[in-house]
């Protein structure tokens, strides 16, 4: 799902941008396009830091055993 958030932002954001420069817009609109983007990309960087923190008790039990990840 966070492909799909991160291609569609991308998508929308390149979308915006030719609109802008073909003045049918106003350019601060490209930005709409960076917020799925930063979304997709601080989802991952979140769970990473959530990993390291872990015990590594708590991680091996958690994520080994249980297979919990998310």
């Amino acid at each position: 799902t966070l492909a799909v958030v991160f291609v569609g932002g991308a998508a929308l954001g390149i979308v915006f941008y030719v609109l802008a420069l073909m003045d049918s817009v106003p350019m601060w609109m490209t930005g709409i396009g960076l917020v799925p983007l930063l979304i997709a990309a601080t989802v991952p960087l979140l769970q990473a830091a959530r990993y390291g923190a872990a015990d590594p008790k708590q991680f091996h039990r958690r994520y080994i055993v249980e297979k919990r990840w998310f």
